[in-house]
């Protein structure tokens, strides 16, 4: 990335995802993190990087557009 370039950091947290940990194990809670990750790839440009922050927190460097 270049670092001249304005980018933002798009933050999501899941805020209900201990429940779906605790009520179905964490096998079942991985594999939601892991189709919620393919599902925002396929809407994020080849210029954007997604990436699993720590724990429910997920991350997307966004590179912006020109006006």
């Amino acid at each position: 990335m270049n670092a001249l370039r304005p980018w933002s950091l798009l933050v999501v947290d899941f805020d209900l995802f201990k429940p779906i940990n605790d009520q179905y194990g964490q096998a079942i809670g991985d594999e939601v993190i892991q189709v919620f990750a393919e599902r925002c790839r396929s809407l994020l440009r080849e210029s954007d990087t997604p990436a699993r922050i720590g724990g429910p927190l997920t991350g997307m460097n966004l590179k912006l557009s020109k006006p």
